[in-house]
């Protein structure tokens, strides 16, 4: 299967993300990643792929304005690219990441939600 990751890119939310996408890895899933890019430093030590923003958008994930209309509307953006891109099975998300519920509403990809309050 191929998961997406639609992760902010502050570790305790990037953390558990890459520990369950490692163990997806040696399952013999495919993982990816969107984020800010931030994460793209944690992400290749890892050595798990990040699917980078168009340059000239801001990607939105990030945890200042998770709340924020604007924010959501480019996460849904660069999600949207991503499933273009990477085709995944399923999304996975936290509860400050409104941008995955809102794209697995619109296209029907199954959503996993991570975190604390999930």
């Amino acid at each position: 299967m191929r998961y997406l990751f639609c992760t902010l890119a502050n570790p305790g939310s990037l953390g558990p993300s890459v520990a369950i996408a490692r163990n997806l890895t040696h399952r013999g899933h495919q993982v990816a990643f969107v984020s800010a890019p931030p994460a793209v430093a944690w992400l290749e030590k890892e050595n798990l792929t990040y699917i980078p923003c168009v340059s000239h958008r801001p990607t939105g994930f990030d945890a200042r304005l998770w709340y924020d209309i604007g924010g959501t509307t480019c996460q849904c953006a660069y999600i949207a690219d991503a499933v273009q891109a990477f085709v995944p099975d399923v999304l996975i998300g936290h509860q400050l990441t409104l941008g995955p519920h809102i794209i697995h509403e619109m296209l029907g990809i199954p959503l996993a939600v991570i975190g604390l309050a999930a």
